[in-house]
């Protein structure tokens, strides 16, 4: 069975690796070849295959200020010369660039297309693109024409056709470990493409649009907007997750049994409680080590802490809701992620119950509980059933269709079909990609690279694998080591472990498309 295919991933010939050597930052492909030149202080991510760049840079408050901005593209061809005081990535064929204090917009012939008479502006998005003039924050259309007159303390570009607004209230500074930050605290609301409020800027925060909904949240509690701006599902759960395939992850605090039950009454934790109080009292404020070890040490500390574990508590329970709102698998796990492809990972302590919550003819919820034993993290289906045996854990998930799980022989994976494809006897896995597998073994510690028909083991100076690309593996090499710490260089092998760049660079890190 081929790995690559299996998974339904592909080489994209695009791809390519964020270094630095030094201060100073590049690009290489997967064949070590530097793509763009190491020789930049900061750069922005790439947008419609465009990466803004800046020379002259330095780090302030962990921003780069300073220094002079232009545009290489992917290919490494610089396209427009460094010269601009800030610029931001291309959008819908425009980028925002900074020249004289002032914001314009140019095309990727560096022609100027909106003058620079803007305080600050972002890139375009759904035709629009957010201004500041005069301290506040509009729109404009591509012909320059204030579409939404600036009133906004704070916009995001429109998505969806709504843009989510901000209202600030109060704003505060405050240093920390030698940082300056600031605050600003204020309420979030919504406006269409003609400008108006379609929900009112009374709201704790929004999220933006995935799959047709949007997170909400007002006064602690949270829920969902519909693509139309409207509340779709009511602002009642203590956590909303986004929607996939459907569903959604919801979360509420609910009173949940204590551990254990040792038969105390009330009155009899109290009572504890003031004999506890009582040898607090007698080593007073100034206390010692000792006197810490004694208290912890001493019956009555030990039997209140053992009380304590009975009492009940609550605790945020997880389950899912569909797209009208109905609760469709149970509050019931410590933890809960999104399904993907049918599946979703969830993880749970003590003894979970796995249930779909059944109607009667009037609507009214059943009971329908079926008590699972096991702790730990599993699959569930749609319908809320376990899909790993009780003795398998999951302990990450990649991708769609990529799962790594533990036994007490060890770590291993299966895919979407629930089929072994690394048999779990690895201290440590992790999945990189294209069908490779990083394991660790338990007697050396060194690392494996492995498929389900391939397994090779790597000396012991590989710090760290992070991504595979084909027949390119990017990983971290230890180059030396100085007391209780390694200095390690990045470079690229091949599933030989053969050197195809050896290690050269301080820092790497895969750069996908974006868009």
């Amino acid at each position: 069975m081929n790995l690559t295919s299996m998974f339904g991933q592909e080489v994209l010939n695009e791809n390519l690796i964020y270094v630095k050597e030094g201060n100073k930052i590049g690009f290489i492909n997967f064949n070590g070849k530097e793509i763009i030149p190491v020789e930049f202080d900061a750069v922005k991510s790439f947008s419609e295959d465009i990466l803004p760049v800046n020379k002259g840079a330095i780090e302030k408050d962990y921003e780069s200020v300073g220094g002079k901005w232009g545009f290489w593209n992917r290919e490494g061809k610089e396209i427009i010369p460094i010269k601009y005081e800030d610029a931001q990535i291309f959008r819908e064929g425009l980028a925002p660039v900074k020249l004289n204090g002032k914001y314009g917009f140019i095309n990727l012939n560096d022609e100027v297309i909106l003058d620079f008479k803007y305080e600050d502006a972002k890139p375009f998005r759904e035709g629009f693109a957010a201004v500041k003039i005069e301290g506040k924050w509009g729109f404009i259309d591509k012909k320059g024409n204030i579409v939404i007159s600036p009133k906004f303390h704070r916009v995001e570009d429109f998505d969806n056709g709504f843009s989510i607004v901000f209202h600030l209230i109060t704003e505060f500074e405050y240093e920390d470990d030698g940082y300056r930050y600031k605050e600003e605290e204020g309420k979030y609301g919504l406006i269409d493409r003609s400008g108006l409020l379609k929900l009112d800027t009374i709201y704790d925060h929004i999220d933006k649009f995935e799959n047709g909904f949007a997170k909400i949240e007002l006064e602690r509690k949270e829920g969902f907007i519909n693509s139309d701006g409207e509340i779709a599902i009511p602002i009642q759960f203590d956590k909303v997750e986004k929607f996939s395939e459907g569903l959604a992850v919801v979360a509420n605090f609910m009173l949940r049994d204590s551990y254990h039950d040792f038969g105390y009454q009330k009155e009899q934790i109290d009572s504890l409680e003031i004999e506890l109080g009582k040898l607090y009292e007698k080593i007073g404020d100034d206390f010692s080590t000792d006197d810490i070890n004694m208290i912890i040490n001493h019956p009555t500390y030990i039997e209140f802490q053992r009380a304590k574990m009975q009492e009940p508590s609550k605790e945020l329970m997880h389950g899912y809701i569909n797209e009208k709102g109905t609760v469709v698998i149970d509050f019931q796990f410590d933890e809960a992620e999104a399904f993907k492809n049918g599946l979703a990972k969830v993880r749970f302590g003590r003894s979970p119950m796995f249930s779909i919550v059944e109607l009667d003819e009037n609507g009214n919820r059943l009971p329908s509980y079926q008590e699972q034993i096991g702790i730990g993290a599993n699959l569930i289906d749609k319908n809320g059933n376990l899909q790993l045996e009780k003795n398998k854990q999951i302990l990450n998930r990649y991708g769609d269709n990529i799962f790594v799980t533990y036994t007490h022989m060890g770590a291993g994976a299966f895919n979407e079909n629930l089929e072994e494809v690394i048999p779990n006897q690895y201290q440590n896995l992790s999945y990189i990609g294209y069908g490779l597998f990083v394991g660790e073994l338990e007697d050396s510690q060194k690392k494996v690279l492995l498929t389900n028909d391939f397994k090779l083991e790597l000396d012991e100076n590989y710090w760290s694998i992070e991504n595979a690309f084909g027949n390119r593996i990017l990983v971290d090499y230890i180059v030396d080591r100085e007391k209780n710490r390694v200095i390690t260089k990045s470079g690229i092998i091949n599933k030989k472990g053969e050197w195809i760049l050896e290690p050269k660079y301080d820092f790497s890190m895969v750069e996908f498309k974006r868009n």
